[in-house]
């Protein structure tokens, strides 16, 4: 069920023109900046997680989704005044430059006033800093069985790490790992080919070495990602 698999089967539709990235997203974007900028070349990251095993962070995984499509109330600004947090203290300030311009009372407006859309940095922005390293590089290479095709050039390559993936963190069994189950599982698209829809690898270099993988439909009106496997070693 729902409830006992390690992996959850919720759709999560996602407005990624308007995605707006979490506190912890944010955090591991820096840490990728950092390790890009101070880190010897061909050595993996340390970078402080709280651990990712499939099954431990089960509950947790269902109950974010599950909740993912709650809204909370606005705060309002008399609210923000009692809160210790400098990012309510910071958006209490701009609050305040706002009821004066209008001419109305601080205590009455709420978050919703606030225009976030000037003082959020979008993803792409804050992807910048490490699409611009010369260390990383991303690769999108559609699901071909021509045997010349770049797909198939790095197969064996993805093939491995999708083993050692489903190994460390699904706690797979190296069998069940095969070329062709991955074969089956991941580069086997049920579309017919298209002009440039279908199913892609979209792969992700550090230092010429492949790191993650991620697997996407790309649909007339959507982008699907259906799969995301990396290499463990990049894990902690």
């Amino acid at each position: 069920s729902m409830t006992e698999t390690c992996c959850p089967q919720y759709t999560i539709r996602c407005d990624a023109v308007n995605f707006r990235a979490s506190r912890s997203q944010k955090r591991v974007i820096q840490a990728c900046k950092n390790f890009l900028r101070t880190s010897v070349p061909g050595t993996p990251p340390r970078i402080k997680t709280h651990g990712h095993t499939c099954n431990g962070q089960l509950q947790n995984s269902v109950r974010n989704t599950q909740e993912a499509g709650k809204e909370n109330p606005p705060k309002t600004a008399l609210a923000m005044s009692k809160s210790s947090k400098k990012r309510d203290f910071r958006r209490l300030r701009k609050l305040k430059k706002i009821a004066a311009e209008k001419g109305v009372n601080w205590e009455t407006l709420t978050a919703a006033d606030f225009n976030y859309k000037d003082s959020f940095r979008s993803l792409s922005d804050r992807l910048d800093d490490i699409r611009s390293s010369e260390r990383f590089s991303a690769r999108l290479v559609k699901i071909s069985q021509k045997s010349d095709s770049e797909f198939q050039r790095t197969f064996a390559t993805s093939h491995e790490m999708y083993r050692n993936y489903q190994v460390a963190v699904h706690n797979d069994e190296p069998e069940d790992c095969t070329a062709k189950k991955y074969h089956s599982f991941l580069c086997n698209p049920p579309f017919i080919e298209e002009d440039e829809l279908g199913g892609y690898h979209y792969q992700y270099y550090i230092d010429g070495v492949l790191v993650a993988v991620g697997v996407l439909d790309i649909l007339p009106r959507c982008i699907s990602s259906a799969y995301l496997f990396y290499n463990p070693d990049y894990s902690s």
